[in-house]
């Protein structure tokens, strides 16, 4: 009985960390478009925030059939932490996408607003994706 439940904590820890895997790729390209965003190059911004959003898409899909078929109870708090950065990231990537928008007005109130609320969104995702790490790197 114990090797069958080490096997699957082993299966479950596995895709856990897969899924993970696509949100830190996908961030990474958020913050690649915010540099991009910085520096006025609204094409190369919008590949990188479409790539994100490609990545934060699937792992989302993904994450909620690991939740609702395969996540021990014991677990189900952690893999919700991801959904939650998930989403995050998500609302980033609509926001950066708006900000991207208003690019060549980068005083305005529309530019300035949603690069704002895109960047939160970042921190907030980036900062519940820690923790999940943290949680896979401990066991």
């Amino acid at each position: 009985m114990a090797e069958v439940e080490k096997g699957a904590k082993r299966s479950f820890f596995n895709e856990f960390k897969a899924y993970r895997d696509l949100a830190k790729k996908g961030r990474e390209q958020l913050e690649n478009a915010v540099v991009e965003i910085n520096a006025k190059r609204d094409v190369t911004a919008l590949v990188y925030i479409s790539q994100g959003k490609i990545l934060f898409e699937e792992a989302k899909s993904k994450t909620g059939d690991l939740r609702g078929n395969r996540t021990p109870s014991l677990y189900a708090s952690r893999v919700a932490d991801l959904q939650k950065a998930l989403g995050d990231f998500l609302e980033a990537s609509k926001q950066l996408r708006n900000a991207s928008a208003y690019i060549d007005e980068q005083g305005s109130v529309e530019f300035t607003g949603a690069l704002n609320k895109g960047k939160t969104a970042l921190a907030n995702g980036a900062s519940t994706l820690q923790s999940v790490s943290d949680f896979i790197a401990g066991n």
